[in-house]
This record gives structure tokens, sequence and C-alpha cells, in this order.
């Protein structure tokens, strides 16, 4: 419809292929979208998980607090993976997402989220092309937080652009380059657009040792969460 009603001033004969781009990502914000990552993003997707959940900048993440999903009306499928870390299974989550991981991540465990990053990793890196991951926990600002800081460290690049790998393994998290200084610049990041989070020091520690390890000893800790 956009292309048709404008069709003259896309195609005018003296610009180029870059301007032409540009032309429609304007016409594009100035009927109601939003553009993150060069990537048009429907307002509408937004605005249903306004309140049910706090996005991360324009990466497609979201955080979440279980206790808000559970009493959400929330338009259908407004996430393309709904992954809930907490012991409290989401009845409704069919309402919220194409896609359900259930996978509870105890605060207090001292390897629990260690364990779990490669298949939490995995869904996020197999769904994020789909539409936008939301990552649920107790609080919505401490798993889902580091959860968050592992994918972006792991599938973005340093400006927060996603890069989908293909599998995720002990070579993929390797690779990604995972020092001290990358996963504080993604731990910054996240504080930013969730102003609230508060990871804990424990799951904290976790995140660090699943990609340090790895650059340091060549060997991730994949065993299978319990």
């Amino acid at each position: 419809r956009l292309f048709w009603k404008h069709r003259s001033w896309l195609l005018e004969p003296l610009i180029d292929a870059e301007e032409c781009e540009a032309r429609v990502l304007e016409l594009v914000k100035a009927e109601g979208s939003k553009v993150c990552n060069g990537k048009v993003t429907d307002v509408m997707v937004l605005k249903a998980a306004q309140g049910l959940s706090t996005p991360v900048g324009c990466t497609g993440l979201h955080v979440a607090a279980v206790p808000a999903l559970l009493q959400s009306t929330a338009a259908p499928q407004t996430f393309a993976l709904l992954i809930n870390c907490t012991s409290t299974d989401v009845p409704n989550h069919e309402g919220l997402a194409s896609q359900y991981l259930h996978l509870p991540v105890p605060v207090g465990d001292k390897h629990r989220l260690e364990r779990s990053l490669q298949r939490l990793l995995a869904a996020i890196n197999d769904h994020l092309p789909h539409g936008p991951v939301c990552i649920a926990c107790d609080t919505g600002t401490n798993v889902s937080a580091c959860v968050c800081v592992a994918a972006l460290v792991l599938l973005f690049t340093p400006e927060h652009v996603f890069v989908p790998v293909e599998s995720v393994g002990p070579e993929t998290v390797q690779a990604a380059g995972g020092t001290k200084a990358r996963i504080k610049h993604c731990q910054m990041y996240v504080a930013s657009s969730v102003p609230n989070a508060c990871p804990d020091r424990n799951l904290t520690k976790q995140v660090n040792r699943f990609f340090l390890t790895s650059a340091t000893h060549g060997a991730v800790n994949f065993a299978g969460a319990p």
C-alpha cells in the first residue's frame, strides 16, 4: 500500500538504491512503525507488550515477571518465544507466544544457570529472527537480565545488532570473544534499558564462567541442566 501510494517519489530516476531504501524507512516511520537495527518492528507488537514486559533496547529481547504474565490479557502471539525461568508454569502461554520454553533456574543454585545457558541461547538464536523473545523470571530483573547479557555477548555485535549463529556450542562460545570488558559492556546496556535490573551476584558469576572459562581453557560447561 505504501509503495503504490508513494511510488513516484520512491522511484525517481535520479536516486540510487541507498536513497530509495532511506525513503522507504522514512515512510515506514511516518506510518507509525519503529525501525530497530535496520529491521521494521510493528509498533502494535511493542504496544501489546507494554506493561507486560520491558524491551532491552531495540534487540528484540524482552524481560518480564512471571506474576505479570499470569495476569496478562495481551494480544495473542505477542512473542515468538516465551522463556520461563521460574518453577511456576504459565498456563496462558499459548496466548502470549508462538513457542514456550519452561526451564527453571533457581536463583540460589550455583550452577544451574551456567549449565542451562546453552539451551537458553540456542532457543533465542532460533526464534529471535521470527519475532521478539521474552525471558521471564520471578521479578523480571534477575535471571532474565543475566540471560539477556549472555545473549548479547554471544548473538549480537558490540553495536547490539543481532547476528544469528549456525549453532550454539563450545566453539561458538569460544569465538564470541566474551572478555570481562565485553560482558561488562553488555551488562551496562541491559541496565540502561531495564533500570530496575538487579542481577544476583551468584548468577552474574555463572555468566562470567560460561564465557571466560571457554576463552581461557577452550572448554565450557555444557552439562545438561537437571
